[in-house]
Parts: structure tokens; C-alpha cells; sequence
């Protein structure tokens, strides 16, 4: 009798599951460059002025964006506000003060902050003047919004 051959089989190797040990991925560390959009239709002035307008969004707060005040602008005398925030009982302008409002510019912003009070009193709450220098990202732009005491509702 001859002898038949065994059928082929695999023999199956029961391991265990090796576990890759691999560092999780934390983007929060990585600096995420910004795509600055534009806001309400016009580019952004600065970065700083594009978080403070995404952190308004954030907490749905209204506002216009590049508000333009006094005279047409162009004209010497004229200001554009950065934002003019639709609050109750009157609008609030706001300045976002950054590193172009130093020195000799600082003192022709406080003129024109006293001059825009002069001609809307009654008008406009007292501006805010935000410190472009504490916008890192936008959630520093949401806490300084809300730790403001003239727009707690």
C-alpha cells in the first residue's frame, strides 16, 4: 500500500497582537498657520483685527467692520473705526491698538478718539481700546471680549 500524502495546510501562528507604541499626534503644540478670510467683505487690516472679528463671530455678537466716521474718509479729519459693536443702549466703537499706534501716532489716536467723543456724545458708548499685543489667537480674543465689563449683557 502506498502511503497517501498528507493535505497541505498552514499551520496557524496564534501570537499575540504586537502594540506599536507610537507618541500621539498633538496639533494644538504645532503653530497652525491662519488663513486670514476676509470679514464682511473687506481684507483684514491685521491679524489682530481678524482674530478680534472671529472671536465677535464666536460669541455672536454684531458689529460693522472698518466703520467709517466724521467725514468721508480720505479727507484729513476723517476716522475709520476698526469695529462699531451694536450694543445696547448705544454702539460701541472699538480700537484695536497694535504696534503702528506708538510713539507719535499714539497721541494723534488719543485725538481722535476725543474728537469722534466730541462729535458722537450721546451717540456712542466710551470706546474700548483692546491691545493688539494680547491678540496671540482667537481665543485670547474671546476671553478679552468677554472679560469686558461694557459688553457683559
Amino acid at each position: 500500500m502506498t502511503k497517501m500524502p498528507k493535505p497541505f495546510h498552514m499551520k496557524r501562528n496564534r501570537t499575540a497582537k504586537v502594540e506599536v507604541h507610537r507618541p500621539a499626534k498633538d496639533y494644538l503644540d504645532k503653530a497652525v498657520p491662519e488663513v486670514l478670510t476676509q470679514i464682511q467683505g473687506r481684507d483684514p487690516g491685521s491679524p489682530q483685527e481678524w482674530r478680534y472679528a472671529k472671536g465677535l463671530d464666536y460669541l455672536k455678537i454684531r458689529y460693522y467692520y472698518q466703520y467709517e466716521v466724521l467725514q468721508p474718509s480720505g479727507i484729513r479729519g476723517s476716522q475709520i473705526l476698526d469695529f462699531l459693536l451694536k450694543t445696547a443702549p448705544l454702539p460701541t466703537p472699538v480700537y484695536i491698538q497694535s504696534y503702528w499706534h506708538t510713539g507719535e501716532r499714539e497721541q494723534e489716536s488719543k485725538f481722535k478718539i476725543a474728537a469722534l467723543m466730541a462729535e458722537y456724545r450721546g451717540t456712542f458708548a466710551e470706546p474700548i481700546e483692546v491691545d493688539g499685543k494680547q491678540l496671540n489667537c482667537v481665543q485670547d480674543a474671546i476671553d478679552m471680549i468677554q472679560s469686558e465689563p461694557k459688553l457683559r449683557a
